[in-house]
């Protein structure tokens, strides 16, 4: 991957549209999913990479997501990378809502 993440932000690699077909309530044919659907519907992902100065102003609460964690976020929020076949999301520290998980 190209990308580098700064800053306050952090790179995910949302789930996939299909995934949420499969299941969960959404039921759509794939021909009938929108790139405008996947967008909105995206409200979980994978944290591939942190930027250095994530959390900074938490220093004594400490990170509270890490890479490897998979992560609820704010559908509306964040930003798409294309590389190859590949969409990644470039989202704010405080776009994370939660952690899923341990």
């Amino acid at each position: 991957m190209s990308v580098k993440i700064v800053g306050y932000r952090i790179l995910l690699k949302p789930e996939k549209i299909e995934d949420k077909i499969k299941h969960g309530p959404l039921i759509l044919e794939k021909s009938e999913v929108t790139k405008e659907d996947e967008l909105r519907n995206v409200r979980k992902g994978e944290v591939l990479q942190v930027g250095a100065e994530c959390y900074k102003e938490h220093e004594n609460k400490g990170p509270w997501c890490k890479v490897g964690d998979t992560v609820l976020i704010n559908p509306m929020s964040g930003f798409n990378h294309q590389e190859g076949e590949e969409t990644y999301l470039i989202v704010n520290e405080e776009d994370i809502l939660a952690v899923i998980g341990d």
